[in-house]
């Protein structure tokens, strides 16, 4: 079985779980407030640096990761231009616990096992293509225009699903052993349920009458 049809097959439960957060939901209703949206955003930035970080220093020594990783695969950038957009400041942002949790074992996947950085990389990637829909949603809500505040999950535009189908086409092409496979599948189930734990922290589900 090919890695991207295992990762679909084998993530399919984690990624429902994950969409099902109360933060979630909200987000794609157009009911989430802005000051949680906007911290997740701040959260979601000290993710992608340490991913982005790790992903571009294994590119010289992990073919894998050289034949995957991308430029335009780099989204930390557009989440600074969101926050500036919400007049926060892109370096002044303090990691919550969750997310401190999350850079951590990031740095330990890189530091034990780097090709495993591809089911990290996997996770954010899928997330664009539902994230270009629900930016609608969020901009008519917070009164937004054009590209502003939703740069992040606007992501490369017109170019995603080619840009998604070119990632999908260059992990299938690498030819991961199973070891590598299995490595890849697990850590992309980890980056589910840390999204899950960083959601559950920033928009917790309301208390039980």
């Amino acid at each position: 079985m090919s890695i991207m049809s295992r990762l679909k097959e084998e993530t399919a439960e984690l990624h429902r779980n994950a969409e099902n957060m109360e933060l979630e939901k909200a987000l794609a209703k157009g009911a989430l407030p802005k000051d949680v949206y906007i911290a997740m955003l701040e959260q979601r930035l000290l993710v992608h640096r340490v991913l982005e970080r790790e992903l571009q220093a294994h590119v010289a020594d992990c073919d894998a990761i050289a034949k995957v990783f991308a430029e335009h695969h780099v989204h930390s950038g557009r989440i600074e231009d969101d926050l500036r957009f919400f007049d926060r400041d892109p370096g002044s942002v303090v990691a919550g616990g969750a997310t401190a949790e999350t850079t951590k074992w990031v740095e330990r996947l890189s530091a034990e096992n780097p090709v495993a950085l591809l089911g990290v990389h996997y996770v954010f990637e899928g997330s664009t293509n539902g994230a270009r829909y629900i930016a609608r949603s969020v901009s008519g809500v917070y009164g937004l225009k054009d590209s502003r505040g939703v740069a992040y999950m606007t992501s490369t535009g017109e170019k995603q699903p080619e840009n998604w189908r070119n990632f999908k086409t260059s992990m299938d092409a690498v030819g991961f052993s199973a070891e590598d496979q299995d490595a890849i599948v697990e850590s992309a189930k980890g980056t589910f349920n840390a999204i899950a734990a960083i959601d559950r922290e920033l928009y917790p589900a309301p208390a039980q009458a």
